[in-house]
């Protein structure tokens, strides 16, 4: 049988382990004082689940968890899954609007290396496909700033036919609409660039076939606008 002064240290020692246990702040906790963290790895799970499930498909349970957080604070931060999507697909624009911004002067060079940002970034245009198939055309998450980018690209296209390096005769928003396609189209439909090319978008080896054709094509135009 344990004298009393052992059983006064078990006693002693259980005490200070709840008082100890009970000065630890929670992970709710920890995450409350740290809300653009927290926004943060949400939105990184959310892109995960998006791209692979789609609005439909993708479950909220399985984004919380990729996070680290519950439930309930997810609905804390974004509302509900149609809001989180939207966020979401307002940051990818963001980040989008910065690639763009990046883009080499050249033609040729400026469609190549568009090329392989599609290439390095499928989920963006997987995330654009289940946004076709949620909404159609409307409503456009961040529809003025994503606008905004598309007037200032046609613009750009418009520069370079009055400087006589892209044909005057295209108009410069179905030129740009037509280049969009040829960047994305192979990432969209990998099935397809399988079957017709023989490789699939991800292969190191497209990429630099389909870069090599794209500056030759846009040399083309480039020689067609200077006759």
């Amino acid at each position: 049988m344990r004298d009393r002064r052992t059983r006064k240290a078990d006693t002693n020692g259980g005490g200070r382990a709840l008082r100890a246990a009970s000065k630890a702040p929670s992970k709710a906790s920890v995450r409350a004082r740290h809300p653009v963290r927290t926004r943060t790895q949400i939105l990184d799970a959310a892109t995960d689940e998006f791209s692979a499930r789609g609005l439909g498909g993708a479950r909220v349970d399985s984004i919380a968890r990729a996070a680290g957080v519950n439930k309930r604070m997810l609905y804390h931060y974004f509302g509900n899954k149609e809001e989180l999507f939207s966020e979401l697909l307002r940051r990818k624009a963001g980040q989008v609007s910065d690639v763009r911004s990046k883009a080499p002067d050249r033609f040729p060079d400026r469609l190549a290396y568009h090329q392989a940002r599609q290439c390095a970034d499928e989920r963006w245009t997987r995330l654009l496909m289940f946004e076709a198939l949620a909404f159609g055309a409307d409503p456009i998450a961040n529809r003025e700033q994503r606008e905004a980018g598309w007037r200032a690209a046609i613009a750009g296209i418009e520069d370079e036919q009055s400087a006589g390096t892209l044909p005057r005769e295209l108009d410069a928003a179905q030129l740009q609409l037509s280049l969009v396609a040829l960047v994305t189209f192979p990432v969209a439909f990998p099935q397809y660039t399988k079957m017709i090319t023989g490789r699939s978008p991800g292969d190191p080896r497209f990429l630099r076939e389909r870069q090599r054709f794209l500056r030759s094509l846009a040399r083309i135009l480039e020689l067609t606008a200077a006759r």
